[in-house]
This record gives C-alpha cells, structure tokens and sequence, in this order.
C-alpha cells in the first residue's frame, strides 16, 4: 500500500501475494524471500475438507548489527530513537536497502546516509566495507560505478552516485583511518574523477549529462515531467533551460574533488618512499579545478 498504509480498507495492497496449495498431512510454509508489509491478509479457501490453521508466525531478519550507542531522553526521543533503529535494521541485510518494500536495492546515495547513521551506533563495518567493493566491483567502461546494486543488466545511470561513492570511501577514512582500503580504490575514484573533468564547460562548471543518462537530484513533486517518463523524474525544470551548465552537478563534483584530494593526502603521507608516485598524478590537476570550482 502507499499513501497512509494504516488505512487498509481504503486501498489496493500491491504487496506480492504467496498462493500456496495444501497436502495432505501437517504442512509448513514459508516464502522464499522475506516480505516487508504493515498488514498480512489470509485468505483460506475449502473445498471438500476443513483446515486447521495451527500456527501463524512473523520471524524478522536484517543484518545482525551491533548496538553500541543509547539515548536515554524523553518518551518522544525514545520513539524515535526505536523507530530509528527499526528503519536501518529493516534496510540491511546481506547489502543495505532502499527500501526493503520497494526496490530491495542497494543505491548508492541513500546508502551513504544510511551508513553515516550506522557509524553513530556501532563500530561494526563489515557491511559498509562490503557495499563499498561491490560498487567498485561495477565499474564501468565509462570509468562510471552502477547506481545501484545487485543488477543483472546494464541500467540507466545517475552520475553523480558515483560521486557519492567517493565520499563514501571518505567517511570509511575518518571512521576507521584505513589506509588499505583507500589506497585499494584510488585509481576507481580517478576514474570517476577524470570522467566528470570530461563534462566540464569551458567556463569550468559540469555540462549537462547525455540523454542517456539520468540527472537525478531530488523527489520534488512539481519537478515531474511525464512525457519524459523515468527521466522526467527528480530533474528541476532549470536543469533543461537556458545555458549548459548544471550548479548541482558542479557543486557535487567540487565537494567530490576536495575529498579525493584529502584521501590522496592520507595515502601519500603513510606510504614508504619505495611506493611514491602510486597516487594518480591527475588527482593534482583535479584538486586545482576544485579550487577553482569553490571560488
């Protein structure tokens, strides 16, 4: 259901529904793949002979995550604070989620914000270390990660989530100080880099993306354009008018830049001098058009 879920008489479930046909003898059921939902309807039908439902139960699953962090406030803050819990550990399972009703997939911007959260309560990060190689797992030819993952196919692309891979691995840095795992995705975040250097304008700003692409920001309700279907989707209107240049994708891009230029820093400073010179030399030129993208 959308719109106010609680109201279950009002609207259509679009919940995929299990049809499942007895034997004879006791039975026991259960899906395939876990099921997200606030109602369950049970609908039994009897031919010749009765059933006796015996037992009905839910089971959750989600990642095992380590809790480390309480709030201990007022009764609103707690509810929050369990509501909170509740909403990351639904989100994460073998990847993390947006959202487990939904998508079941693991994107990389919302992904990032949930593993911002996730550092706040535990000191476990196996799964952001995880997430953070299956996206490098995805590279693609354009020097680009895939939006989301898992996907068995090639999708339309959202650039600047490859931006937000790059910070990703910066947070990992300011969390965990782990230069192995820097230094393992350095020429990916070069990669990334040099493909954004690609679309700038002579001016400096990032250009417009190609039709291909889908120059995602935000889920405004007066941004959608029908006509354009997916891609119409999550676009200010400004984004398609006047001059080629994109202030959004530009500002991404410089944040994106400073911090490449902050992880090259931590990798140059603690790598023995037989080792110089793995840093890309194009993170230098990089960190000069950031300069010059913030001024």
């Amino acid at each position: 259901m959308k719109r106010r879920s609680c109201r279950f008489c009002k609207w259509q479930t679009l919940q995929p529904e299990d049809v499942y046909i007895t034997t004879d003898g006791r039975n026991i059921y259960e899906p395939f793949w876990f099921r997200t939902f606030r109602f369950i309807r049970l609908k039994i039908s009897c031919r010749n002979q009765p059933l006796t439902l015996h037992h009905f139960q839910i089971r959750g699953t989600y990642y095992p995550l380590s809790i480390s962090t309480q709030i201990n406030d007022s009764h609103e803050m707690e509810t929050m604070w369990r509501t909170s819990l509740s909403t990351l550990r639904n989100c994460m399972h073998e990847t993390h989620e947006d959202c487990p009703y939904y998508e079941q997939n693991q994107f990389a911007m919302d992904t990032g914000i949930q593993i911002l959260f996730t550092y706040q309560l535990s000191h476990d990060g196996r799964l952001v270390r995880k997430c953070i190689h299956e996206f490098y797992a995805s590279r693609r030819d354009d020097g680009l990660l895939e939006t989301h993952l898992p996907v068995p196919f090639r999708i339309v692309n959202i650039l600047q989530f490859s931006l937000y891979w790059i910070l990703m691995i910066h947070n990992h840095m300011g969390y965990f100080n782990d230069i192995t795992l820097v230094r393992q995705y350095i020429g990916t975040i070069d990669d990334i880099l040099d493909h954004f250097h690609c679309q700038l304008t002579p001016r400096g700003p990032v250009s417009r993306f190609d039709d291909e692409a889908w120059p995602f920001i935000d889920w405004v309700k007066e941004w959608y354009d029908p006509s354009k279907r997916l891609r119409g989707m999550g676009i200010p209107p400004s984004y398609r008018r006047g001059e080629c240049e994109t202030t959004y994708n530009s500002l991404i891009y410089s944040i994106a830049l400073s911090h490449a230029v902050d992880l090259c820093d931590f990798c140059t400073v603690r790598i023995p001098p037989e080792s110089a010179g793995t840093v890309p030399p194009r993170l230098t030129l990089q960190s000069t058009n950031a300069a010059s993208l913030h001024r």
